[in-house]
């Protein structure tokens, strides 16, 4: 569970704390103010589900590795 005062976040890093695919909760997708999300040099081989569905965010630093799935979603604005 999420406290309230999260939610209104809009930029959030979470690079270099060795995250899985099975760190991120569904209660993430609660974080819908987010609109930049750094996930680099993590241990993530996917973009967990609860990230997809935040649809506010413009700006994802993960990694070479996720960029070509993105890539394969339709996802053409990646920056590296």
């Amino acid at each position: 569970m999420l406290p309230n005062m999260l939610l209104r976040l809009e930029r959030l890093d979470f690079s270099c704390n060795s995250l899985n695919d099975q760190s991120f909760p569904p209660s993430f997708e609660r974080l819908t103010n987010l609109v930049e999300l750094n996930l680099n040099n993590n241990l993530l081989t996917v973009v967990p589900k609860a990230i997809l569905s935040l649809r506010k965010i413009q700006r994802m630093y993960i990694g070479a590795a996720i960029l070509i799935f993105l890539n394969n979603l339709g996802c053409t604005n990646t920056e590296g």
